[in-house]
């Protein structure tokens, strides 16, 4: 029980003990459950010895809880000695540096305000009401285009796009609606500065949401004037893993569709992304997205496609604008005039056409073709991405963007994620192998090939469950508006449905009735591949529900539909016992290990399959 609870317990540890103390901890219980299983089975130490062991480390878990040894000197991108205060999430560790000195730009500028930091490397800097740090900004090209009408920042951070949308506000002021999915930063801005009268969270125009931005955006009946979509990144190694699945939904064909929708009649969205060196692959990539998304709307992009670009020394930030209507003459004299007026450039506008016959192509023209070309001269993928396959340019395919020749900096970063969990999975199957093996030598030598398809059973069941698990965490997200609520709705679901069909397995005992045998088996199967594909289409059937409306009804889907496989292990258990041909514990264990591999594995999978 301790084993099977621990991985779900840690996350509530997170914002009390931090990240090295909470993982102490759970190494603590992991040792202590097998102390106490050896105790309970007989093995091991004499009792006293076990009991002495297991209070020992009963102190040790509670010196940890009490005096919080484990501290982090330095992390991956800035020096710790600049940290003011830290909070742990689920989803990342935010915390508020003094860095002034360790920034290029705000040490030339003379700026010395905090800035917040997603697991030390994804900087956002904190910003106030009636400053003019943010003046130069892209984002305040659309804001100033429609200064009457109301804003949606998805990617809020420190708040520099929400004082750019007060400042270009007309008189009367406007409504702006703030969505950042990282708890932590909204709780480090309130505790340190929620007593300043320009503090951004308590001006009344501003209401700051803690959701994921697209999913707020599906479960509004609201329109914008100005939707912004900043550049959502996680360049740490847990990052990595992490942005296999949600921060990508933001950039899909059904993403950018919903964006769309929820545009006022005059309303633009505008999509901002940095990118260290060329810039070119980037924004090819989000015009053939948003190229599919605005087709299926009827929306002719020839006059509605502003591309805007300003350098940086270590790189440019280009910001792509889209127009609900076509863009004025009014509209094209404000934006030459900023972008004149702080040393930028229009890359693309029907009054500046591009150079980029490729750019012109994507916008107005052969799209397919032009894709098609990309890839043949430069090897880089520039495909429309989906829901499914969620990657775009990156999306080359394990083997290629290992070894292969992506030009691009995304292509960059996404081989070296490969190469990462590439060399995770090698590891983890090696040692899956080892325990494989050692496990079938122990049958007896006549008995060896049923116990090894026994054992594969089991590791099947392991990795199977953990594929299942987390594509429908990433479907449950989008539909109940957070990456937490949905891990947690889906894995509490899944969990009490396998609790359920296993405790049905034993009064019905499947494996002796075949009729039973395989309508179980058709169920199982039916659940693993309907229910992922329904999902999208039972968040369009709950639209303008309540959360826990939502949640009730995804949690009892998800739940009837996966009970079936909670018949599986239990009739696996049952026949490796009663055959005796491999040892339960062995087939329990491979079952693990397999469980660790096929959340890693999902990681390559979901980008290389889709």
């Amino acid at each position: 029980l301790c084993i099977q609870s621990a991985p779900m317990r840690w996350p509530a540890l997170l914002p009390v003990l931090a990240g090295p103390n909470t993982i102490g901890v759970v190494i603590v219980m992991f040792v202590a459950a097998a102390v106490c299983s050896a105790l309970a089975l007989g093995l091991g130490p004499p009792r006293r010895v076990a009991r002495w062991a297991v209070v020992a480390l009963a102190l040790a878990a509670a010196a940890i809880l009490a005096v919080r040894p484990i501290v982090m000197h330095h992390g991956a991108g800035f020096s710790e000695s600049h940290v003011v205060d830290t909070v742990w999430t689920s989803l990342a560790r935010v915390s508020l540096h003094e860095m002034a000195d360790e920034d290029e730009e705000a040490s030339n500028a003379g700026i010395s305000d905090p800035w917040l930091l997603v697991d030390n490397t994804s900087r956002t800097r904190v910003a106030f009401a009636n400053d003019t740090h943010s003046r130069r900004n892209l984002e305040r090209i659309p804001t100033s285009l429609r200064p009457a009408g109301d804003v949606l920042i998805i990617g809020a951070g420190g708040g520099d796009e929400i004082a750019s949308a007060l400042a270009t506000a007309a008189p009367g002021g406007r409504h702006i609606d703030a969505v950042e999915v990282a708890d932590g930063m909204p709780t480090l801005l309130r505790r340190h500065f929620g007593d300043r009268p320009d503090f951004l969270l308590s001006q009344p125009e501003v209401s700051y949401h803690v959701a994921d931005g697209r999913a707020y955006v599906e479960h509004s009946d609201r329109r914008w004037s100005a939707i912004q979509l900043k550049e959502v990144n996680f360049h740490s190694l847990a990052g990595q893993v992490a942005s296999t699945w949600s921060p990508s939904l933001l950039f899909t064909v059904e993403a950018f569709g919903a964006y769309l929708d929820h545009l006022a009649a005059d309303g633009i969205l505008s999509i901002e992304r940095f990118y260290p060196k060329d810039y070119a692959t980037g924004v090819r990539g989000l015009l053939s997205t948003l190229r599919v998304a605005a087709d299926a709307r009827g929306l002719d992009l020839r006059d509605r496609v502003v591309v805007v670009k300003r350098p940086y020394s270590y790189g440019l930030r280009a910001s792509v604008m889209v127009g609900a209507a076509p863009f004025s003459q009014q509209d094209f004299d404000a934006i030459d005039a900023h972008v004149r007026a702080n040393g930028q450039a229009v890359v693309h506008s029907s009054r500046h056409p591009s150079d980029d016959p490729i750019i012109l192509a994507l916008i107005d023209g052969d799209a397919p073709a032009a894709r098609a070309q990309v890839f043949r001269e430069h090897d880089v993928l520039i495909d429309p991405t989906t829901d499914d396959r969620p990657f775009g340019n990156q999306h080359l395919g394990f083997l290629r963007a290992v070894f292969g020749g992506d030009r691009s900096p995304e292509g960059t970063v996404q081989g070296a994620s490969f190469r990462m969990m590439g060399v995770f999975v090698i590891v983890v199957a090696v040692l899956v192998g080892i325990l494989f093996a050692l496990a079938g030598r122990r049958a007896a030598p006549g008995r060896r090939r049923r116990a090894r398809a026994h054992l594969l059973i089991f590791a099947g069941l392991g990795a199977g469950f953990m594929l299942y698990e987390i594509v429908l965490v990433e479907r449950a997200s989008l539909i109940l508006g957070h990456p937490t609520i949905g891990l947690v709705t889906v894995l509490t679901a899944l969990l009490l449905a396998l609790a359920l069909g296993s405790a049905l397995s034993s009064p019905l005992v499947p494996e002796r009735h075949l009729r039973l045998r395989a309508a179980i088996a058709i169920a199982a199967v039916a659940a693993v591949f309907a229910l992922p594909a329904l999902l999208p289409h039972v968040g369009d059937a709950l639209y303008g529900m309540s959360l826990s409306a939502r949640a009730a009804i995804l949690f009892a889907l998800l739940g009837l539909g996966s009970m079936p496989l909670g018949f599986l292990l239990p009739s696996a258990v049952r026949a490796v016992a009663a055959t005796g041909d491999v040892r339960v514990s062995s087939c329990w264990a491979l079952n693990g290990a397999t469980s660790v591999l096929g959340t890693i594995t999902a990681g390559l999978l979901v980008r290389t399959l889709g």
